[in-house]
């Protein structure tokens, strides 16, 4: 059975925390955090559901260890040739998680291609995903070059 973790980006302080519990209620999203980092007792805030952005952990790890979490950018590694490597966004769709790959290519036609695949174990080995960073933190990482 997989973990059920959060994490909460905090937008008007620009701070990533592991989240303990979220109560949604009244349209106002209540949550209590560890803080480890700040001090040894949970703190508990309320924020407008314009100020937080909440992410789930996949159950899933890259493959340096590290938990992906949906909104998290994953790089695929696995080719040689570092031209090969691509930007992959993590998402829920359909019950699942999946890795979304778009890029507009330099053609006349200006068509875009989308990949998505599955993201489990078997494709983070394939595709050597290791994680950039995540669509909050590090939204320049998601540009397409054109």
């Amino acid at each position: 059975m997989r973990e059920i973790k959060f994490r909460a980006y905090i937008k008007n302080l620009g701070l990533m925390l592991p989240v303990s519990m979220i109560d949604f209620e009244n349209e106002t999203i209540y949550v209590r955090w560890n803080s480890d980092a700040w001090l040894n007792d949970p703190l508990e805030y309320d924020f407008d559901d314009k100020d937080i952005e909440i992410m789930q952990y996949t159950g899933l790890k890259d493959k340096n260890g590290k938990e992906i979490y949906e909104g998290d950018i994953l790089l695929s590694t696995a080719s040689e040739n570092e031209e090969d490597y691509k930007k992959w966004r993590v998402s829920y769709f359909d019950g699942g998680y999946i890795a979304n790959y778009k890029h507009i290519p330099m053609d006349k036609r200006k068509r875009s291609i989308n990949e998505i695949e599955l993201l489990c174990n078997d494709n983070i080995a394939f595709y050597g995903f290791e994680i950039l960073g995540n669509i909050y933190e590090n939204p320049e990482l998601m540009e397409v070059d054109e």
